[in-house]
């Protein structure tokens, strides 16, 4: 399969730059019986009280940084996972080259020192890491958001039923943004479970893939967890005839991940998962998936693109953009039904 074939052209002006006000009140895609648009909260109708839906409750750190070296060049600091009390993995921007066992001065504490290079820096802290970008980091806007990170993306960038015990993506698993107070306590009321598992997102998720040819191409590894009472739910929702509905991508990927660790089976896990969902790909376990609109030829496309169908996707894309649909992070949704 090659790379090309999950290309598509994205008019500047789709790009969601804000969330609305109104979480729920986001456009949400279907592509059965035809593409038609409903709006999210009307997910709602769509899920029966035997349906489980699966969440990933990682929350996202303030994951940038800002220092300089001791020549004054700016450094940008953006943090990918943290090793230690001390010790981070991070990505870092500078206008000169950044060296082995070079200083950084860092905004508010001072010295952090490169102590190797590999594809990423490791920095040693002269403090507690995650203290030190809760007190100074920033929200970690995407790259295709152009424009400085604000007091209101703190909250906006963030699910509603995040875990405060699991602050470590660096990335939000965004399809959960559309989740408001009022959707949550109907679908309470509806009888509708919801499932908890952990992703925690990494910088991979906006790495490009490299190789033309897809089957060459391998993925970066993050960190996931899914909990035997998360298992148990999952499993009675199925034995009963009801639906998996996972939230996004990630979740999808932390549920096929624990499948492909296990053997195949949904037994509890903690661990990391490296899978690659591409075409070719069975799924095992979710039966519908929910997610925003995702960059072209990324990984993120090409697992949609699996799920549903190469030409599904593609048209439902091209009909996307043609009714003005909001794209990425703060955009609108889709709503899909596995296709195999």
């Amino acid at each position: 399969m090659k790379l090309k074939d999950f290309d598509f052209y994205l008019p500047d002006h789709l790009i969601a730059k804000e969330p609305l006000a109104d979480r729920s009140e986001s456009k949400l895609m279907l592509l059965k019986p035809n593409f038609h648009t409903k709006k999210f909260k009307d997910l709602l109708e769509l899920v029966g009280k035997d349906d489980v839906i699966v969440v990933n409750d990682t929350k996202v750190i303030k994951a940038r940084a800002e220092g300089k070296k001791a020549t004054g060049a700016k450094v940008e600091v953006f943090l990918e996972r943290i090793k230690s009390k001390y010790i981070a993995e991070v990505q870092t921007k500078s206008n000169s080259k950044i060296k082995i066992g070079e200083k950084i001065l860092l905004e508010g504490v001072g010295e952090a020192l490169i102590i190797k290079e590999e594809e990423s820096k490791i920095l040693e802290f002269n403090c507690d890491v995650k203290e030190y970008f809760k007190k100074y980091g920033k929200v970690p806007l995407p790259p295709y958001i152009k424009r400085e990170a604000n007091q209101k993306d703190i909250e906006n960038y963030q699910t509603l039923y995040a875990d405060p015990s699991k602050e470590e993506s660096v990335a939000a698993p965004t399809a959960g943004f559309h989740f408001d107070k009022n959707l949550l306590e109907g679908l309470a009321r509806k009888g509708v479970e919801i499932v908890k598992v952990t992703l925690h997102v990494g910088m991979g998720t906006f790495s490009p893939i490299r190789e033309k040819n897809i089957d060459k191409s391998s993925l970066h590894s993050e960190r996931i967890e899914i909990t035997e009472q998360a298992v148990n739910s999952i499993i009675k929702a199925k034995n009963n005839g009801g639906r998996v509905i996972c939230i996004g991508t990630t979740t999808l990927r932390c549920l096929e991940g624990v499948l492909e660790k296990n053997k195949g089976q949904l037994k509890p896990y903690k661990g990391e998962t490296d899978i690659f969902i591409k075409p070719g790909y069975k799924f095992k376990m979710a039966d519908c998936l929910v997610t925003n609109f995702h960059l072209p030829k990324s990984s993120l496309f090409v697992l949609v693109g699996t799920f549903v169908g190469l030409r599904n996707i593609i048209a439902a894309y091209e009909w996307a953009i043609e009714k003005e649909y909001r794209f990425y992070s703060y955009g609108d949704a889709m709503f899909l039904e596995l296709d195999q």
